[in-house]
């Protein structure tokens, strides 16, 4: 029995080893596929032929090569698709495994987080990870935006211009740590309404006894995600992305409403919400008297350009163009119903004539993407590509159904947390997108990761009372 006893200890220390190198290998990942293709990303598809031996000593151990989920089905259907696309496709990209690196590393990193779940038996380290991840996202928005590409935030150049700038030349040139900030805006979507809701759970737990919470681990759950959200909200709003801001709002709303405890706490985080919302509002319709500028000359001279024609104009104009990138996209999806144009190929074919938009014709430039994220996954793959796009959506639906329904306030408020930082993407995913393919991909299958793990625990563990035991 010793004997026994003794080996059994090894091998839970073997598995806590094998566990920690699966998070070392999907955090290598994640910075790795984040480079451009070619030539650098190429150089790190071969991180994905760890899953063999990673998956191999799980079997050995548990008797199964990941956690099943609800969601595995379509994640099959996805993989297939994806082969199927590539050899089917009008225009399909050089290298298969390079292209769908990013999302095959999104379903492995859903498996992960779900596996930490069972084994852990809390949510406490993706709680944790989850904040930091998304306030370094924040913080990289606010010093390394290329705020000068949008005239949208001219406005609010007079906070912009004390910002520091992060030197993407310098520091890591090779991540192209430089980003529009509409692109960004995707991801900052995502981070303002769960950080939110974490500080919000976070505070009300503070009454909890310490003895089951680490020092660190608590303070980063609640003021390290408090000063994640302000520096996370403060980016978004410099941004202006208006579809990114619109969905981060009403995200936002549906926390205050869940996790404040109180009407009186309630009637106030509303009242600071609705303040907001004005401001942002004043913005669009440019009412806001935010002209800053000492040379009254410049002032005088800029009412010529652009900007005199007001925020709501240019916002006018830009909406327009949508109609035609939209437009171009379902074109694709009904020319080519079982694959579309083909995975990540957009920009190559609204660059031929029969799919050409006019007014980027003019300007001598082609979109990256179709500015909405069901279009583009039908551009993409095709009616398929709808299928996939309703079919995850509706289950992740499903799960925060079962989980909000659990009698624990905390897995209330995580749920709409996770549930409106996916909203906040949904009202960006309207005007603007984050592909598949992008290099921000993965904040979207770290959310439905999170889901998934949140479902899983509410489901497998009800005997658990609380997120952090």
């Amino acid at each position: 029995m010793t004997h026994l006893g003794a080996l059994a200890k090894r091998l839970k220390r073997f598995q806590t080893l094998i566990f920690s190198m699966e998070s070392l290998w999907i955090g290598a990942m994640i910075l790795a596929f984040w480079h451009i293709s070619p030539p650098i990303r190429d150089r790190y598809v071969f991180l994905l032929l760890f899953l063999i031996p990673l998956y191999t000593i799980r079997f050995f151990i548990h008797q199964r090569i990941f956690t099943r989920t609800p969601l595995d089905v379509l994640f099959l259907i996805f993989i297939i698709a994806t082969v199927y696309n590539f050899h089917n496709a009008p225009l399909a990209r050089a290298d298969y495994w390079v292209l769908v690196c990013r999302p095959l590393l999104g379903i492995l990193m859903v498996w992960h987080f779900v596996e930490h779940v069972r084994i852990h038996q809390h949510m406490r380290y993706l709680i944790v990870a989850s904040v930091c991840i998304t306030s370094l996202i924040g913080l990289v928005a606010l010093v390394a935006s290329q705020w000068t590409v949008s005239a949208k935030s001219d406005d609010l150049s007079f906070i912009i211009d004390f910002l520091p700038k992060l030197d993407n030349k310098q520091i890591l040139p090779d991540m192209q740590l430089s980003f529009n900030p509409n692109e960004i805006a995707g991801a900052l979507a995502y981070c303002c309404p769960f950080l939110l809701g974490v500080t919000l759970m976070s505070f009300r737990n503070l009454k909890e006894p310490a003895v089951r919470f680490e020092p660190i681990v608590r303070w980063i759950e609640t003021w390290g995600a408090l000063i994640g959200f302000l520096i996370t909200f403060t980016a978004l709003f410099l941004g202006q992305s208006r579809f990114a801001l619109a969905g981060s709002l009403v995200g936002m709303f549906f926390v205050l409403l869940v996790a404040l405890p109180n009407w009186r706490l309630r009637g106030i985080g509303v009242a600071i919400w609705g303040v907001i919302v004005i401001v942002e509002a004043m913005l669009v319709l440019n009412i806001l008297p935010l002209n800053f500028a000492p040379n009254p000359e410049a002032d005088i001279a800029s009412a010529s350009t652009e900007q005199s024609a007001g925020l709501s104009q240019r916002d006018t104009s830009s909406f327009n163009n949508r109609f035609d990138l939209w437009d171009r996209a379902i074109q694709m999806t009904l020319d080519y119903p079982t694959t579309g144009a083909g995975m990540s190929v957009y920009r190559a074919m609204v660059a031929r004539e029969e799919y050409e938009i006019p007014s980027y014709v003019a300007r001598g430039t082609v979109p990256p993407h179709a500015h909405n994220a069901f279009f583009q996954m039908g551009a993409d793959f095709g009616v398929i590509g709808w299928f996939l796009f309703i079919g995850w959506y509706g289950v992740v639906a499903g799960m925060a159904i079962y989980t909000f329904r659990n009698k624990n306030l905390n897995f209330k408020i995580m749920t709409i947390a996770i549930c409106a930082s996916i909203l906040g993407y949904m009202g960006y995913g309207i005007g603007d997108t984050i592909t598949l393919w992008d290099r921000f991909a993965f904040v979207h299958w770290w959310f439905i990761g999170l889901m998934t793990a949140l479902y899983y625990f509410a489901k497998h563990s009800p005997h658990i009372t609380k997120l952090n035991n």
